[in-house]
């Protein structure tokens, strides 16, 4: 009887750790916002003046070249400008990683 519990506990904790690696919860991917490049006319904070693209190539430089955000639920022809990315984007801070400058 010794010999059958020592047995059903193994058998148990064998049990539950194949259970645990089975249904672990696959890796998350990062998700990365699209590209919106500045078309050069108005104001740099404004949607409209956004048109999305797919690769980026911005010399470095002061002016506003093109930001990462997503797009706007309303309209996902243009990019949501929330209120810390407009800050950044007009005091041209570079260091979020989704607004880019050019000459």
């Amino acid at each position: 009887m010794k010999r059958f519990k020592i047995n059903f506990a193994l058998l148990a904790i064998v049990l539950a750790s194949t259970a645990a690696f089975a249904f672990k919860a696959p890796a998350k991917h990062k998700i990365f916002n699209p590209l919106w490049q500045y078309d050069g006319s108005g104001s740099t904070t404004d949607p409209s003046n956004y048109f999305q693209v797919s690769s980026l190539s911005c010399p470095t430089g002061t002016n506003i070249c093109a930001i990462m955000a997503p797009a706007d639920p309303d309209d996902s022809d243009v990019p949501k400008i929330d209120a810390p990315l407009s800050g950044r984007i007009s005091s041209k801070t570079t260091s979020s990683g989704d607004v880019f400058l050019r000459n």
